[in-house]
């Protein structure tokens, strides 16, 4: 499941960490920032009118997507938390100060859970009043503090949906994880994107994850090592020379030790062309990934109006263009190196 999601300039969200949270306790359903510009002009929000204000490059990049969800602290018409048509969702965080305590991060990733459990797997049904269930409607905005707090699917929704195949998917276990970390942050008031017990979750998946080897011209560091924090920022998890090898280390002993926990390659290519490092790795990595099945990606950066030339060997893989910069083709990697 593909969520692209936005959020304008009046919620002060890190992106970045508010997807790596989600991917942390997810494979299956991945979240992709939105590239293309947006924002929610109005002194309150008319889902149809906003939606039709949506600009070409902004369709064009949600067609991709499963679902699309956007989030403002700008107040519905009808004060609802959010509306949306054809998997496309609008959220409104306004007031939130008054409704409760806890930090809107860990309300965004409620409200997409909810999203996802009530609309896309349709399990179970509104509760008209505040039971703590995920299904909770929220007739007294208020009722999310307690939402938050106790983040689960009760068992009459479960009951309700017995022959709803989500119930066994692995998509419904990875949300039923984000509900639990988001319950205990609350319960302790603390925002999930610092939250310790996360942060440890973190280490042990990235330590048990293979890793996404950085094939490149030292001369291209600067952009080789934006394109690392990219990856790391949705919780890929990377191998960088300058952060892998210390001082004193062997160069080719490191690489033999760490060939088996590589699970794709990235040779990157830009305006400096491949360079010695590249081509004493390649070799020995393509024979390795041959062998193992594994995933070899060229990518491309660098200056738009300049087109590297590829290798001849090179040419046979799908590569990745990141020389646009509206973050469409960065997506496309990220996702293929998350399946």
């Amino acid at each position: 499941m593909r969520i692209a999601i936005g959020i304008d300039n009046t919620i002060p969200l890190h992106i970045p960490s508010f997807m790596q949270f989600f991917h942390t306790h997810s494979k299956f359903i991945t979240l992709h920032e939105i590239g293309s510009k947006f924002r929610f002009e109005s002194d309150e929000v008319s889902y149809n009118d906003e939606i039709s204000k949506f600009s070409q490059p902004l369709r064009d990049e949600l067609k991709s997507m499963d679902m699309a969800i956007f989030a403002t602290a700008i107040p519905y018409e009808n004060n609802y938390f959010f509306e949306g048509i054809d998997d496309i969702y609008i959220l409104s965080l306004s007031g939130w100060s008054y409704l409760t305590g806890l930090p809107m991060s860990n309300g965004v990733a409620y409200l997409i859970c909810q999203i996802i459990i009530k609309y896309q797997m349709q399990i179970g049904g509104n509760h008209d009043n505040t039971t703590g269930c995920i299904n909770d409607f929220f007739w007294d905005k208020t009722g999310i503090d307690i939402g938050m707090r106790t983040a689960f699917v009760c068992d009459r929704c479960k009951t309700a949906s017995a022959e709803n195949e989500y119930l066994e998917s692995q998509e419904f276990k990875e949300i039923t994880s984000i509900l639990n970390s988001i319950s205990s942050a609350c319960r302790r008031d603390v925002d999930i994107l610092s939250d310790p017990e996360t942060k440890k979750i973190e280490q042990n998946t990235l330590k048990e994850s293979p890793a996404t080897f950085l094939c490149h011209n030292n001369q291209d560091k600067a952009q080789v090592r934006t394109l690392n924090e990219a990856l790391k920022n949705v919780g890929i998890r990377t191998w960088l020379d300058e952060e892998q090898i210390g001082p004193g280390d062997i160069w080719q002993k490191v690489l033999e030790d760490t060939i088996s926990g590589i699970g794709s390659c990235l040779i990157i290519v830009g305006n400096s062309g491949l360079g010695p490092w590249q081509d004493i790795e390649r070799r020995a990595f393509i024979s390795e990934f041959a062998n193992r099945n594994c995933k070899i990606i060229p990518v491309i950066i660098g200056n738009p109006e300049r087109p590297p030339e590829l290798p001849l060997f090179l040419k046979q893989f799908q590569w990745a263009d990141l020389r646009n910069p509206d973050g469409r083709q960065l997506a496309k990697l990220i996702s293929a190196l998350q399946v």
